[in-house]
């Protein structure tokens, strides 16, 4: 979770509680990460969506990033597998279920905006 500190009245804020201070608060301009110690105004704070990790913050030596990877990645390698099965596939059943998996994947990453009930 990311947090904030206000450079003028020093209010510690959640990301959303910072955006909204900034916006309401005529004499507040800038807020600092508590994690990273950058400083962001009203425009630039939306970028900021990911921040170090206290393990990384506090313990450096013995850090090691973690070899899960992230979400796009795990996704990438588990589309090249499914498209090296198709390419080494035999039956045409088979074959068609792959295919279909594989597009049916590419749209789940998309979050729907609106559901309708």
């Amino acid at each position: 979770m990311v947090v904030f500190v206000c450079t003028q009245c020093n209010v510690t804020l959640k990301k959303s509680g910072a955006q909204n201070h900034l916006k309401s608060s005529r004499r507040c301009s800038m807020v600092s990460c508590v994690d990273c110690h950058k400083d962001f105004d009203k425009f630039s704070i939306a970028s900021h969506c990911v921040c170090i990790s206290e393990k990384e913050k506090y313990d450096k030596l013995n850090y090691l990033k973690s070899s899960k990877g992230d979400k796009n990645s795990k996704q990438a390698e588990w589309v090249s597998k499914v498209e090296n099965a198709i390419q080494n596939c035999q039956s045409k059943r088979l074959k068609f279920f792959l295919q279909t998996s594989k597009v049916i994947s590419m749209y789940r990453r998309k979050r729907r905006s609106s559901r309708i009930l």
